[in-house]
């Protein structure tokens, strides 16, 4: 991984016109495949390493992120912010209301699907 990275670095960096941010791109591409090299061994020596639980978890997480990611967008794009153009309140304000009302619709999700990774998070172990 050390010598990947290097090459990805000399090749990102110098190589297109990425310049300093490829810095960047070559140690998360370096830390994915890592992360799939670490994977497989792992699944090598324990077995599999999703059951059909957890695959429905992921599944799930992924639909209530885009629902989410769906209704955030809908506030930044729909409710108008602009109280005073440039102001650093109007930012706040936006970043705020786009910030509780993905909290409250991921919140909502997990307890409408009564998710255990809401206990979970709650500090309920047993949920």
């Amino acid at each position: 991984m050390v010598a990947l990275n290097f090459a990805l670095n000399l090749i990102l960096v110098f190589g297109t016109g990425l310049g300093v941010s490829g810095l960047a791109w070559s140690t998360s591409i370096c830390a994915f495949i890592q992360t799939l090299v670490l994977l497989r061994i792992l699944a090598g020596r324990t077995g599999p390493l999703l059951d059909p639980a957890t695959r429905a978890s992921i599944l799930e997480s992924i639909a209530s992120a885009t629902v989410m990611a769906l209704a955030v967008w809908s506030v930044l794009t729909w409710v108008p912010f602009d109280l005073v153009p440039g102001d650093w309140l109007s930012a706040f304000v936006e970043v705020l209301a786009a910030t509780a009302v993905g909290v409250m619709v991921h919140l909502g999700l997990a307890g409408w699907r009564r998710r255990p990774e809401l206990g979970w998070a709650l500090g309920r172990m047993g949920s």
